[in-house]
């Protein structure tokens, strides 16, 4: 690795990254950068995704690992394989089972798109029969691309059910159409090089209005408090954006004594404490980045309250320190269970809160303890980690630190203590073995499964391996208050990539690529994705992911880290993929 860059992935997220591959292997022109639409969009917008197009990337084609590995020659027969089984699969769909041009409808992704939702103003008005309360909206850059739109239109109109009825209007010198399927109602414009989508009417025409001058409008969502403030956390240069902030949902639950309840719930769960989310992409540089926040006031009682405090060291980190892909997260179960259970809390009717109240005491005699007391238990972090087999199929373990380990030995034996087959103690750690029936999905024959636990001083351990549940707990049994830094904690490329996140994390996660066996793991994903779908009409063709070799995707990309944050205003995160 020469210099730090930035961003997350992982091996589970091989569809999203298959995807994005995709979409950005343009063969076409790329276009110079661009102004966000974000910019011109309604004040009342309070949920957005924009897409700035794969000409938005170009000046970090050459240094950026991620890109580099899309254009390396050697994934072109994988291109070749994808838009070849997108043409079989849209000749389907087509009108006489005539295709449009796949790679004519990749190379839209070139160009910039925003999908958000927006309130809509004319709910709140007097009326006998209330309108939608959000409007929907699409907005896409169509320069150079009208002739690809026009065949998506073709293709939607071909597949419409009797009974639609298409018209058209006039709104200016912008032609409206307007798509009437029973109650709904939507609506396309093309104006000038702006494609449009909306499913109100006076969302259309405002959309309409805002893109059809080359100036930008005098308010728009990026005017708000909310936007403004969330922008300092959004990855620089971002090619792909998210911004959402909390509406007034009040407005949309109906005024009568019956919808009380549900006013006093939300009011409890502190939802206006949430005030806005927002996260980037970006591929400046060599690493790909993805960073954002959600932003607001997390003192105690809010759902903020379900991510743990910042520390500079997480106590289960000598148990991860082998893995190829680990997990680890500070979360407060107790304080997310209070309020939950704060929101219910005096909104149900007496029969319900007595039925409430009654549950929480069967399962305190059943537990030995109170609810929330069961959760203290389990002190604060969870971790989980990602074995691969030798055929790719993966495993999961989890970790968790615990406090009073007899006390957690016992509410085990209470919970499953019918899956319990052995017991047995070494040293201050016991280990159990469970066995459950289930139903093998190949042959559908029952069968018997198996899961490990081990419940020791400081954690508790669960996974399929019964070797490797010990060796965990050998590592965090022998453990100092300081233990020594091995595996990807002493690796150089990880502790590069570590330095750029805060020293203080709630959350911690790892992806060594160089260690994954990644031509496994992408023919297993490919045989489980197509033996669940089976015969299912219109079920993707995923054989082309087979062409991507393992080794060819560790030389290009090295590691994933991610990490994530709390304080007094919100909650961050920053993942980097190297």
């Amino acid at each position: 690795m020469n210099t730090m860059r930035k961003c997350n992935s992982g091996p589970r997220h091989i569809s999203f990254v298959a995807a994005l591959l995709a979409f950005l292997f343009v063969g076409s022109p790329l276009f110079a950068q661009n102004s966000s639409i974000a910019e011109r969009l309604p004040t009342n917008t309070f949920l957005y995704m924009e897409w700035r197009g794969s000409g938005f990337v170009t000046d970090a084609e050459k240094t950026n690992h991620l890109i580099q590995l899309m254009e390396d020659p050697a994934v072109a027969p994988a291109w070749f394989a994808l838009a070849t089984a997108m043409q079989k699969s849209m000749a389907k769909q087509g009108p006489n089972g005539t295709a449009p041009n796949a790679a004519s409808l990749l190379s839209l992704a070139s160009n910039s798109m925003v999908f958000g939702v927006s309130e809509n103003p004319d709910y709140a008005k007097a009326a006998d029969k209330k309108p939608s309360p959000v409007g929907i909206f699409i907005v896409y850059d169509a320069k150079g691309k009208k002739e690809s739109i026009e065949q998506m239109k073709a293709l939607h109109r071909s597949s419409l059910k009797a009974g639609n009825k298409i018209t058209h209007y006039q709104f200016g010198e912008t032609t409206v159409e307007e798509e009437i399927s029973g109650e709904d109602h939507n609506y396309t414009a093309l104006d000038g090089d702006y494609y449009i989508y909306a499913n109100l009417k006076s969302q259309i025409e405002d959309l309409i209005t805002r893109f059809r001058s080359d100036a930008k409008p005098s308010k728009s969502v990026a005017d708000s408090p909310e936007y403004k403030e969330s922008r300092k956390y959004v990855a620089p240069g971002s090619v792909f954006e998210f911004y959402a902030r909390m509406p007034n949902y009040k407005q949309w639950i109906p005024d009568d004594p019956k919808s009380a309840p549900i006013v006093k719930a939300m009011d409890n769960l502190h939802l206006d404490r949430i005030h806005s989310f927002a996260m980037g992409v970006s591929f400046k540089g060599g690493a790909t980045r993805l960073s954002g926040a959600t932003l607001g006031d997390t003192s105690a009682g809010s759902p903020f309250d379900f991510t743990g405090e910042s520390t500079a060291n997480f106590a289960l980190q000598p148990a991860l320190g082998e893995s190829m892909d680990f997990s680890v997260s500070r979360l407060d179960w107790a304080a997310l269970y209070q309020v939950i259970r704060g929101a219910v809390e005096g909104n149900l009717p007496p029969q319900q809160a007595a039925g409430l109240g009654a549950m929480e005491g069967m399962a305190q005699g059943y537990l030995g303890m109170s609810i929330p007391d069961a959760l203290k238990l389990f002190s604060g972090e969870t971790a989980t980690t990602l074995a691969v087999g030798d055929d790719g199929s993966t495993q999961q373990m989890f970790i968790l630190t615990v406090q009073k380990p007899d006390q957690v030995l016992r509410m085990l034996r209470a919970v499953i203590g019918t899956m319990i087959a052995t017991e047995d103690t070494s040293g201050s750690t016991t280990f159990l073995d469970l066995t459950y029936p289930y139903k093998d999905p190949a042959t559908g024959t029952q069968r018997r499964g198996f899961y490990y636990v081990a419940v020791g001083p400081k954690a508790i351990v669960i996974g399929k391996r019964k070797a490797k549940v010990r060796a965990m707990m050998d590592a965090l049994n022998a453990s100092g208050d300081k233990p020594a830094a091995t595996g990807i904690f002493a690796d150089k490329e990880y502790l590069e990539m570590r330095s750029v996140l805060p020293e203080k994390l709630s959350a911690l996660g790892v992806t060594d690529f160089r260690a994954l066996p990644l031509d496994k793991l992408v023919a297993n994903f490919v045989t489980q994705m197509q033996s669940g779908a089976g015969d299912v009409k219109g079920a993707p063709d995923l054989s082309w992911l087979k062409g991507i070799n393992g080794d060819l995707i560790a030389r290009h990309i090295h590691m994933s880290v991610r990490g994530t944050w709390k304080d007094a205003h919100g909650v961050y995160f920053d993942w980097y993929l190297q």
